[in-house]
């Protein structure tokens, strides 16, 4: 493999450049993506003679608003025992996520995941029937969206039997991501439900040229823009000194043809 692209000669593949995770947990070992991740973070501050700070964890480029690693942990923890309290959600209940990026998204996320519901994610882009449609093949019992996403769910959704609707950009969803803010309740790693890496942990939609939309389930094993044009997410990058960018093939022939690049 060429150590400077990535590229197999033999396979014709290229294959990532980042160190590969050589300590993931056995497969029978009961754990939650959640659960793995923020043990990973609590490892890496232990190994570095520190505690989780108030370092930035994500940036809002539009906003300039962010969150740092101490308040992901915190708000995810009290908002996972908020939707088991409030909301009942429980193992294998499915919540579609119909939202712009923001800040609460990955905290939803990390939440959701650890108690081990199903995330039905969905463009916001999409049209309203598409929107729809996923709905229908997910059969969610939760729905989570925003305000100004709300009305994508009103035309032709009124028939669909979802256990409550919940707009993450008011008052009253942003107050449960404190509401348990304290070392008392630690759902995360002391929940009532045992997480399997088998288990189903998201459903992700698939639609070819010839066929109608499908849903695809993914197992356990699994900077912050609310824009896809070039110039802002160039812009942005520069902005907040980003030194890590993931992005799709399509993305990088955009950077290499685009005139703005060589300008960051």
């Amino acid at each position: 493999m060429d150590p400077y692209s990535g590229f197999c000669s033999q396979t014709k593949t290229y294959h990532s450049l980042r160190p590969q995770i050589i300590d993931l947990p056995p497969p029978s070992q009961p754990l939650s993506i959640t659960e793995y991740v923020f043990s990973l973070l609590r490892r890496s501050s232990s190994s570095a003679n520190s505690t989780i700070s108030d370092s930035t964890f994500m940036i809002n480029a539009t906003t300039g608003h962010s969150l740092s690693y101490s308040d992901l942990l915190r708000q995810t923890n009290s908002l996972a025992i908020s939707l088991k309290k409030h909301y009942s959600l429980s193992k294998g209940d499915v919540a579609f996520i119909l939202s712009p990026q923001s800040l609460q998204i990955p905290i939803l996320y990390f939440s959701l995941l650890s108690i081990s519901v199903i995330i039905s994610l969905t463009n916001p882009d999409d049209c309203s029937s598409y929107i729809i449609r996923q709905i229908n093949l997910s059969k969610p019992v939760i729905v989570f969206t925003a305000t100004q996403s709300i009305h994508k769910l009103i035309n032709g959704a009124s028939n669909l039997t979802t256990r409550c609707t919940v707009l993450i950009d008011l008052l009253e969803f942003l107050s449960l991501l404190t509401r348990y803010d304290d070392n008392k309740h630690d759902v995360i790693n002391h929940g009532n439900d045992v997480v399997n890496q088998s288990d189903v942990a998201v459903i992700i939609y698939s639609s070819g040229t010839t066929v109608m939309m499908r849903a695809v389930s993914q197992e356990e094993t699994l900077v912050l823009l609310e824009t896809p044009e070039l110039q802002k997410i160039l812009e942005a990058v520069d902005k907040c000194k980003a030194n890590y960018m993931p992005v799709s093939p399509s993305d990088v022939v955009a950077l290499l043809k685009s005139d703005s690049t060589s300008k960051y």
